[in-house]
């Protein structure tokens, strides 16, 4: 019996040479004692290295979904899977050579529900690779920052689990979700564990993805109104399994700040007429699970933007630029909000790439060089950078 299963999940058409880097990098891992799940839906096309996989290396095995989509996928993976280790893949992830040996050594030697270790992606934004960074560390009891805090983004293929806690909490993935079934399954799982082990080790590259990113500034990405409309689609799902797990009301703030950048900023960098739609749904879910008065609970930028989302004064309001920039300033600090300038500059940053109208280079600059007003003779003090964890 195998003692790690990997469950690539198949759906849509992907280009073939990702896919085959993908199976030769699972196929060629150190750990020999481990199982290779292809499980496809119908909309897979037949891929030459697949069938060539199939043939040179029996560990690897091929199930058609009984649904659709990854999650659907997914959810025939574990039914298939006889390892007590699980990774989840989508096709185009590369596991570098010792990633199943290490993971299975760190899952045993800790008892650890999951596993969590660091990813490269070259193709996305500085700032998203910085995310997809870890450290060491190790948990047991849950720490909301994981999920909400962007210093550590959270994908589902850089996470390994335990079978006995999949089994023992019942999880499975949501099916029909275009490409968030991953991020919901994860917001389900970390709150369960009863021990989450990272590792400062990047054993993986991942494609840069809508599941590993969220708002950022500038331009370099604008999401189409279908893919908002299904992240919109996921909190739902989210909000669901928090509020059954009595999680939303101590985690009410952060949990708000990580929907603005997982969704709602976004809405602003559409017209007012596309996200409309969207943002209607978005405020009737915030509504139904933070309830009617939650915009006054909350303070400084965060309120100002919520209003817009949930109580626009006027159709099509956006938040003004100067707000967006204090929220990120806010939430990430002076250091981070300036690298991400940065690279928005580098990526091209379009003069009018603010909602409300102006730029947020040109709001969020004199943010960051600006001095700290003086005050009688007040002595001069040492300043102590606060750094986050990367």
């Amino acid at each position: 019996m195998s003692k790690v299963s990997i469950i690539l999940g198949l759906s849509g058409v992907v280009p073939e040479p990702l896919l085959d880097d993908c199976l030769d990098s699972l196929c060629a891992q150190s750990l020999q004692d481990c199982e290779i799940l292809c499980v496809r839906d119908a909309s897979v096309p037949d891929y030459l290295c697949l069938n060539r996989a199939l043939a040179a290396d029996s560990r690897v095995r091929l199930f058609e979904a009984e649904g659709s989509g990854l999650g659907a996928a997914w959810n025939r993976g574990i039914e298939e899977a006889a390892g007590e280790v699980l990774f989840f893949l989508h096709a185009g992830t590369i596991l570098r050579y010792h990633a199943c040996e290490k993971v299975l050594q760190v899952m045993e030697g800790h008892g650890a529900s999951l596993v969590g270790f660091g990813a490269l992606s070259p193709a996305a934004p500085p700032e998203v690779q910085e995310a997809l960074a870890s450290r060491a560390a190790e948990y047991s009891a849950f720490e909301a920052s994981l999920l909400l805090k962007e210093h550590y983004s959270v994908c589902i293929d850089r996470t390994a689990f335990s079978r006995t806690f999949i089994e023992e909490k019942h999880l499975g993935f949501v099916e029909g979700l275009a490409g968030f079934e991953g991020k919901v399954f994860l917001f389900e799982a970390y709150p369960q564990a009863s021990k989450v082990v990272l590792l400062s080790e990047k054993l993986c590259t991942v494609q840069f993805s809508a599941e590993c990113q969220t708002s950022y500034l500038g331009d370099a990405h604008i999401p189409s109104i279908q893919e908002l409309f299904h992240r919109v689609n996921s909190l739902e799902f989210i909000f669901e399994t928090w509020d059954n797990l009595d999680l939303i009301k101590p985690h009410e703030a952060d949990l708000l700040d990580w929907v603005l950048e997982y969704v709602g900023l976004d809405l602003f960098k559409q017209g007012h007429i596309r996200r409309e739609a969207a943002r209607k749904r978005l405020a009737e879910l915030l509504v139904e699970f933070f309830g009617e008065g939650f915009v006054s609970r909350l303070a400084g930028p965060t309120q100002e933007i919520f209003k817009s989302i949930v109580t626009p004064s006027v159709k099509g309001e956006s938040p003004k630029a100067h707000i967006i920039a204090a929220f990120y300033v806010k939430r990430h600090g002076k250091r981070q909000s300036a690298s991400r300038v940065l690279g928005a500059v580098k990526a091209g940053w379009k003069s009018q790439s603010a909602p409300g109208g102006t730029s947020l280079k040109s709001q969020l600059l004199p943010m960051l060089s600006a001095k700290p007003a003086k005050h009688g003779k007040a002595k001069k003090a040492k300043r102590t950078e606060h750094k986050k964890h990367s």
